[in-house]
């Protein structure tokens, strides 16, 4: 007998469920036209790499040479965050993890400005055999190819010519993004 009181009672309050539902209903068909639907949000990209190439080099004079003076560098930026920038080195090549802190609103602006004085530091505090150095901070492409061209019968010059034609031929398809 209890049971079929509870029973009893449920039916009696379906009234209140299904008033409870219908305004949930009501509240989301209000609120659906007035959500903010932006398909392709503004967003600042807080993260970006530092690659530098010093081949023939151990990692710790990659370490000694090469990442503790950019990091220095990049200290001198009032917009990287400190705390959450670090590095990382092998033989010949080190990587910096870079962070921007949260108050920072342009994170183009911030790399660009990095990017900008790089080649001047580079010359004036880092090794002569230090080949390249590069502030990498587009992560827009989802995966990535390296093509290397390589020849027995022709000169260096020539297999620019060459990767030049082919980075040309591929430009051409439309699917294609970042071409370097």
């Amino acid at each position: 007998m209890k049971k079929l009181n509870h029973i009893g009672s449920a039916m009696r309050n379906h009234v209140l469920v299904y008033a409870i539902v219908g305004a949930l209903i009501a509240f989301g068909m209000f609120a659906l036209p007035k959500m903010n639907k932006d398909e392709f949000p503004q967003f600042t990209l807080r993260i970006g790499v530092i690659a530098a190439i010093y081949p023939g080099a151990t990692a710790q004079e990659v370490q000694e040479q090469v990442a503790k003076p950019l990091e220095q560098y990049l200290f001198t930026f009032n917009e990287v965050n400190k705390a959450r920038t670090y590095s990382r080195s092998r033989d010949g090549i080190c990587y910096i993890y870079t962070v921007l802190n949260p108050s920072v609103t342009d994170g183009p602006k911030v790399w660009q400005k990095i990017r900008g004085n790089m080649s001047l530091f580079k010359q004036t505090s880092l090794p002569q055999g230090l080949v390249a150095v590069a502030v990498i901070d587009d992560f827009g492409s989802t995966s990535s190819m390296l093509l290397s061209i390589a020849s027995n019968q022709r000169s260096p010059r020539e297999l620019e010519q060459v990767a030049d034609k082919l980075c040309n031929r591929l430009r051409t398809i439309p699917e294609m993004g970042a071409i370097k």
